[in-house]
């Protein structure tokens, strides 16, 4: 497999996970991005994180802080049976008592983890825009902007095939419903959750395992989380021009004002970490696309221990 290809989160599917290593690319210009989505067979969910691959920055994800093992390729075929959705075909909330669109992407990425530190993880799920149907998705637009279609994973959209829009919202739903679990077992199991072991021949052993993954799986474990701040990802090259018209002239086709991806950092007990947002406003109001950087390729929805300077360093 090419190092450099690319998974359906529009990220990349990089062997060098196992190395312990993610390197942010250097950033082309936008005629060079044009050519290179042309050239791809995107799926809808790709096209607004293929479109965020360019960077300016050159910083790493410290290696003293991320421990990616070879569950990576585990988890990106998790990601890919559970992330088979439409993430761009929603808006105004069907569910009740859910959240509503928040007027920053910080309060909005502020909901969702202490959503998760309440163990609320119905609320959690309402923070992400696939709770919602957006009529001003256009499906044909879509498959304009990214050039070719794939049946596997561009759903019809609902605004010109009604009945499709139940399957359609269950299947974001469920998108969002993954990564939230994702992120929670992620922060409760360490470095459990990115070195899995098969259990032990011994079936006395083998159930002091389980018993051991199941306690530590525990909700209440997360009542000490907290969040600590968020940080748009490369802020200065996301408002440059070149970039801002490249995404205007994209985020348009799937129901959205305005698209930008941010990092977070969380602390549960002594440790802390770091986690990934794409975000999405409606009517200027924001919530969470998905969680994952097309700026620093990573398609992930967990949360990684990082030190508090080593974040602060890739602001």
């Amino acid at each position: 497999m090419d190092p450099k290809e690319k998974d359906l989160n529009g990220g990349v599917a990089d062997e060098t996970l196992s190395q312990e290593v993610i390197v942010i690319n250097n950033k082309p210009s936008a005629g060079d991005i044009t050519e290179q989505i042309d050239e791809e067979a995107a799926s809808d969910i790709e096209v607004l994180a293929e479109l965020t691959e360019p960077v300016s920055v050159k910083k790493k994800l410290p290696i003293s802080t991320i421990v990616l093992s070879v569950l990576c390729v585990a988890l990106a075929v998790v990601l890919l049976l559970t992330q088979f959705g439409v993430i761009g075909t929603l808006r105004k909330s069907s569910a009740t008592g859910g959240a509503d669109w928040f007027s920053t992407p910080e309060e909005s990425i502020r909901f969702f983890v202490e959503s998760v530190r309440d163990k609320r993880f119905d609320l959690a799920c309402s923070a992400f825009a696939s709770e919602e149907i957006a009529p001003e998705a256009r499906f044909a637009l879509q498959l304009e902007r990214v050039g070719s279609y794939n049946p596997l994973t561009q759903y019809n959209m609902p605004e010109q095939y009604p009945d499709y829009a139940p399957a359609i919202l269950a299947v974001s739903q469920g998108k969002s419903a993954g990564s939230t679990l994702q992120f929670a077992s992620s922060l409760l199991l360490g470095e459990e959750y990115l070195q899995p072991n098969a259990f032990s021949t011994e079936p006395e052993m083998a159930q002091q395992e389980i018993e051991s993954i199941a306690s530590r799986l525990n909700p209440e474990q997360l009542k000490g989380l907290t969040f600590v701040r968020a940080d748009a990802i490369d802020a200065d090259y996301q408002n440059s021009e070149e970039y801002k018209s490249f995404i205007d002239k994209r985020v348009t086709a799937f129901g959205y004002d305005s698209y930008i991806e941010y990092m977070a950092m969380v602390k549960l007990d002594e440790t802390f970490y770091i986690a990934m947002f794409a975000m999405v406003s409606d009517n200027g109001k924001w919530k969470i696309y998905e969680m994952n950087s097309g700026l620093l390729q990573f398609s992930y929805s967990i949360a990684i221990p990082i030190t508090e300077e080593d974040y602060l360093k890739m602001i």
